[in-house]
């Protein structure tokens, strides 16, 4: 018996090199790779691929994984981008037409190429990207997660706040949620919903001194001294690792006792933990103000200087150089100044100042001042430099980044595209003859276009609330977002515009407006959330109260719709009408004349979007007579064209 288990064990011994010798370069990495052994498996995935061992967007994608957890960003963003290239020559075009198994690679390196560009500083990028993986049904609850953390590291907290809360169904035990949902609230400003995410998350997790030191610091903006004063002193008893913040925290406190001494105390020590604290540094310079000093004690400040330089942080681009296959992208920066300063931003020299530029004081505490400005990369321009200057009574400063302009990987059209049409004709009051046509018409159009379009015809309220609702969602992993609409249109009393559903009654009163009526301010408001890149709105509405039954025309047009006031990002809006004039039905013709001729102009190509408007107001006011000028209405400063 014994001499057989010998046999046995010699047996073994002699096959298991054979064995190891056929296991193929891919499959040695893989088994490294679950040991965390990543430099070995990296060194076996590089075999493998010389060896052409298919398919080759796996072991790619195992390949760019050892380098992201060996802190290799930038190459691990090469490998993801050579695994989608593999991926897309596959040929497929569609989601829907995927086998799982592509469908599931896709998603998984997509989520992880977003996770490197999130490393490389490259937010927009990230979010984009992760977008894309939950188009390719990857993880939901772990890409609105990480959808979050890139709008919190942009500082847009409300979008940050809405993505963790879009998480939280899909990873229930996931308490951490709470804690960043938490801090997004409380860097917008938002208290109340800060403490009430503290304290669920405090339950859960005790013994994090950071829950409590942000739940004391909402509480000191809401003057709950004494409970800020025991969240605090817990901070402390648990030994938060940056304990200057505890600190940082009692001279906030000792500034609402208007005890200046003891708040003074507090902001030195913080500053002495951490040297960085600017935080602590503009509150010490401007303690006198904030504590109330005399008029005799001001009088021996102002001989002395009371501001030092202003201190620059990016937040986008976070690195000094970047990569962007977008092509307008969003500068932000934090400026730490004791008082308000002035700031520049230069783009190859030149200074960029529009209506989408913002210098405003903050809510996030590390952040007194935030600025933001989009600025349009030029399509042929392998490089934009940016120049960012800050200047105060104490000095100036600046800091420059570098953006290159790349092709997109994306599987998917470099730029995607969507479209809401929706044509209301069958109304109790005044039906309309071309409506349900141009809607028709313009879908065709727009599909040639490379849009993807949803088309809606003869919507009630209720029905044309929710397509705006569901728009919203899905414009958010697209770049141009259109509407179209075609039908009854108007203004109220107070200038506010809105669509009318079919089932619409006869307008008497202001009240009747928001009864039978959809505002256009609800479409905006779903736009603004979806932050795409351009939105375009067309309305082919009438121009003051339609159910007046006093003519066939879109309107009777006395008003006419208002200009809007609250545009989505990057927004061109184009109205059938100016004011006080009529938007004409066409009659005998198979559109009406303002969808008539944008139809002629909307596909030729070379034309930007400014061009197409242009030329349909032209061919709009020569068919009428001047009786029917277009108005259009502009936020976006890019160059957008239907078709090249």
């Amino acid at each position: 018996m014994n001499s057989m288990k010998n046999k046995l064990y010699i047996l073994i011994i002699i096959l298991l090199p054979l064995l190891s010798f056929g296991q193929s370069s891919y499959q040695k990495g893989v088994e490294y790779y679950k040991k965390a052994d990543y430099k070995n498996a990296q060194i076996a995935f590089d075999s493998a691929l010389d060896e052409d061992i298919e398919p080759a967007y796996n072991t790619l994608t195992y390949r760019g994984l050892c380098k992201y957890y060996q802190k290799q960003y930038n190459e691990a963003y090469e490998d993801y981008n050579l695994a989608v290239k593999d991926l897309n020559k596959l040929g497929y075009t569609k989601i829907g037409e995927m086998p799982a198994n592509i469908l599931k690679a896709y998603g998984l390196t997509l989520y992880d190429r977003a996770l490197a560009q999130h490393k490389r500083g490259q937010y927009n990028e990230a979010i984009k990207d992760f977008n894309f993986a939950l188009m390719y049904k990857y993880s939901p609850g772990d890409c609105y997660y990480q959808i979050a953390n890139a709008y919190y590291a942009l500082s847009d907290f409300g979008k940050a706040a809405e993505n963790y809360t879009l998480s939280m169904p899909y990873k229930p035990t996931d308490y951490s949620l709470y804690y960043w949902r938490g801090n997004a609230y409380l860097s917008n400003g938002k208290w109340k919903q800060s403490i009430a995410d503290f304290d669920f998350y405090i339950k859960q997790k005790p013994n994090d001194p950071y829950g409590y030191h942000y739940r004391g610091f909402s509480k000191i903006m809401l003057d709950n001294i004494d409970e800020a004063i025991e969240d605090t002193q817990k901070s402390i008893d648990l030994n938060m690792k940056d304990i200057y913040l505890a600190f940082r925290n009692l001279g906030m406190i000792y500034i609402k006792l208007e005890d200046c001494e003891k708040a003074k105390e507090n902001f030195e020590y913080a500053i002495k933990l951490n040297s960085n604290d600017n935080f602590s540094k503009n509150k010490l310079e401007t303690l006198s103000v904030d504590c109330g000093e005399t008029e005799e004690e001001e009088v021996v400040v102002k001989n002395t200087p009371k501001y030092s330089k202003p201190t620059i942080s990016w937040v986008y681009p976070a690195q000094e150089t970047i990569e962007t296959s977008e092509n307008v992208v969003t500068i932000k920066a934090c400026v730490n100044s004791s008082e308000k300063p002035t700031m520049s931003l230069y783009a190859d020299g030149v200074e960029l100042t529009s209506r989408d530029f913002v210098i405003v004081p903050s809510k996030q505490p590390d952040c007194p001042y935030r600025f933001e400005k989009q600025v349009t990369i030029p399509p042929n321009a392998n490089l934009t430099n940016l120049r960012f200057v800050a200047k105060n009574s104490g000095g100036s400063v600046e800091s420059s980044r570098k953006i290159y302009k790349i092709k997109s990987q994306n599987p998917e059209a470099e730029e995607r595209r969507i479209a809401l049409l929706i044509g209301n004709a069958a109304y109790k009051h005044k039906p309309l003859n071309n409506t349900l046509n141009d809607v028709d018409d313009m879908a065709k159009k727009l599909e040639g276009l490379g849009f993807k379009v949803i088309k809606h015809k003869n919507l009630k309220a209720e029905e044309m609330s929710m397509a705006f609702i569901k728009f919203g969602r899905e414009l958010a992993s697209y770049d141009v977002g259109m509407f179209f609409y075609a039908g009854h249109g108007l203004q109220n009393g107070s200038g506010t515009n809105f669509l009318v559903p079919i089932d619409a009654e006869a307008i008497k009163t202001d009240q009747d407006f928001n009864k039978y009526c959809v505002e256009v301010d609800e479409l905006f408001g779903q736009m603004k959330k979806a932050n795409s890149k351009v939105n375009i709105i067309i309305l082919d509405a009438c121009r003051d109260n339609p159910l007046d039954a006093r003519n066939a025309t879109r309107g009777s047009g006395s008003r006419g719709l208002s200009a809007p006031t609250q545009n989505p990002q990057g927004s061109f809006i184009f109205y059938a009408a100016s004011a006080n004039q009529t938007a004409l039905e066409g009659e005998g013709s198979r559109n009406g004349i303002f969808t008539g001729e944008l139809l002629k102009f909307i596909d030729k190509p070379n034309l930007k979007l400014e061009e197409v408007v242009k030329e349909t107001s032209k061919a709009v006011k020569l068919k009428t007579n001047d009786q029917q000028k277009p108005a259009w209405y502009s936020e976006f400063d890019g160059d957008f064209y239907f078709r090249h």
